[in-house]
């Protein structure tokens, strides 16, 4: 089932159209998860949220407007609930950058780790909306107008956010 067609099945109430809108976009909606989580367990059940929600709202979805943004602002949004609730901020992150590959130097190696970790730790000294900000522009691919629609935010301010 394609996107558009799943959407307007949720829309007329289809549970179903759900699973197809799920397996279009739950590794999106799980990477905007995890970015601002930052923890794997937290972020899979912050994207059964998500999609969840997404059911109960998608009556309120314009159509003419791009669909994954408005499910990455429900993704921001359960996330930043999720980390309020828990008082999660500074949970250590799994390693979530590939393997280095085998012909790889050693050198090169620790370089890529130390690299990995200075990132990491960057990532986690940010606020939650400016961690968001900065998943979604840099490791999701958001234009600053996707990233602000995701956030419920002006572009500028994404502009002031994930460059902090």
């Amino acid at each position: 089932m394609e996107e558009q067609e799943a959407i307007l099945q949720c829309q007329v109430g289809n549970v179903a159209a759900l699973g197809a809108l799920f397996e279009l976009h739950r590794h999106y909606g799980f990477r905007t998860s995890y970015g601002i989580v930052r923890r794997h367990d937290l972020a899979k059940d912050v994207t059964q949220q998500v999609f969840i929600e997404l059911f109960t709202a998608i009556r309120r979805y314009d159509a003419r407007r791009p669909f994954p943004p408005w499910l990455h602002q429900i993704a921001v949004h359960r996330s930043l609930d999720e980390l309020r609730r828990r008082k999660v901020r500074d949970v250590p992150i799994e390693a979530a950058a590939e393997l280095p590959s085998p012909s790889n130097t050693p050198e090169q190696a620790a370089e890529e780790s130390e690299l990995r970790s200075a990132v990491r730790s960057a990532l986690d000294s940010l606020e939650p909306k400016h961690r968001a900000a900065v998943v979604l522009r840099y490791y999701q691919g958001f234009s600053e107008a996707e990233t602000a629609v995701a956030l419920g935010c002006r572009p500028g301010t994404v502009k002031d956010a994930s460059f902090v």
